[in-house]
């Protein structure tokens, strides 16, 4: 939909990484094996606005001194110096360094309220996933540096309360499994899609692609206030 800029990606050793510790740190439990660079657009009050995407490629030890694999995905909107982060577990054998940010260009949305950059994402339940983080960054790299010192706070993967700190979960029972399954189907279909958002000053409008496109509305605190099928 969006023209794509030029993308940087980076295999490095971790010490040269800027970013990864801070003056005065000495350790952290995560390691960042590459980078993906990537710009995008988030929708606002004003319109479509610029972001910069970065998905960072990490370990962190598991069991047995095992390295475990994560992404994490960090957001920043250059104008404002507003960022956000996800984290994304991942099978340990892949080898796209921008699996997550392909999936954020297609599947999901941002959107920047105030001093908020706002991630709506799909659940295959089917459900929403509603990041609302406000963090405030000098560039990139001060993005990448802060998200990571927060990453380091959660197991891999994170836990159900862990979850609930990161994401808000709306559920969405009455569109049933029929929403993302076909019927008599033993396999379940993909994530449905966030084809678009929207802030009326008083609830978030949402509208999420599956088998068909449903309108959801949100209260200011992602509260489920109505839902209805568009034809």
């Amino acid at each position: 939909m969006f023209k794509r800029t030029a993308i940087l990606m980076l295999f490095c050793a971790p010490s040269l990484l800027p970013g990864l510790l801070l003056a005065g740190e000495t350790d952290s439990s995560l390691v960042a094996t590459s980078r993906f660079d990537d710009m995008w657009r988030a929708y606002s009050t004003s319109g479509k606005i610029n972001i910069e995407l970065r998905e960072i490629r990490v370990e962190t030890p598991g069991p047995n001194g095992k390295p475990m694999p994560e992404r994490i995905l960090v957001i920043f909107e250059p104008r404002s110096g507003a960022f956000s982060w996800c984290p994304f577990g991942e099978d340990s054998l892949a080898t796209d360094a921008s699996n997550q940010t392909k999936a954020f260009e297609n599947k999901r949305a941002v959107f920047l309220k105030g001093d908020s950059l706002v991630v709506f994402m799909g659940g295959i339940s089917p459900k929403l996933y509603v990041r609302d983080f406000r963090g405030h960054a000098r560039d990139m790299n001060d993005a990448e540096a802060q998200a990571l010192r927060a990453a380091t706070e959660f197991q891999n993967p994170p836990s159900r309360s862990e979850e609930a700190q990161l994401w808000h979960i709306v559920p969405l029972p009455s569109l049933g499994r029929a929403f993302v399954t076909a019927p008599m189907s033993a396999v379940g279909g993909p994530d449905p899609n966030v084809t678009d958002v929207g802030w009326d000053g008083q609830n978030w409008i949402v509208t999420l692609q599956g088998r068909w496109t449903e309108q959801i509305i949100l209260d200011p605190n992602y509260n489920v206030v109505s839902m209805q099928k568009v034809e």
